[in-house]
């Protein structure tokens, strides 16, 4: 009988095995790390998401209306608010961007119109919404998304035309 024969069958058969194992072992360890930084990569993105939506929606909307004095800092029921004032038709209206119950809401109305907190198209969900007078035209905006970041803007009012009407 032949056993050194077997012996380095058998010997071929644990090198491969345990080659196997090792390439086996490192792919596996590969997909458990890609899967930690997908949900990293996927939770960071939310984040930034949440975070910035509402600044963005609100910044874009007061410089798409910045101009002779139409936007300015105001109330809604007591709640702090942005107001723009606009024509559409030949009727004077009025957008108000506000918090309200957790929410940021954006209210258009003709003038005159009543309005009170809680009417409008919800934008996003946030915790707070508090825009003020730096001074020198300047507002700060601070929103609070619902996750708790806070972000903060500055932004320049444009003012009202000299001599002329809004």
């Amino acid at each position: 009988m032949n056993f050194k024969g077997s012996q380095n069958h058998l010997t071929d058969f644990v090198f491969v095995l345990g080659l196997f194992v090792v390439f086996a072992g490192s792919i596996f360890a590969s997909v458990i790390i890609g899967i930690s930084v997908y949900r990293e990569t996927i939770d960071n993105l939310n984040n930034q998401y949440t975070s910035r939506t509402a600044t963005t929606y609100v910044v874009q909307k007061i410089r798409q209306n910045n101009r002779d004095g139409s936007v300015t800092l105001g109330q809604i029921g007591g709640r702090p608010a942005i107001v723009i004032k606009g024509e559409s038709e030949g009727i004077g209206t009025t957008t108000y961007l506000y918090g309200y119950e957790n929410k940021l809401i954006e209210l258009y109305v003709k003038d005159g119109a009543y309005a009170m907190p809680g009417q409008g198209q919800t934008i996003t969900d946030i915790k707070a919404f508090e825009p003020t007078d730096a001074g020198g035209g300047l507002i700060e905006l601070n929103i609070t998304d619902s996750k708790g970041h806070k972000e903060v803007t500055y932004l320049h009012l444009c003012p009202k035309a000299e001599g002329g009407s809004a």
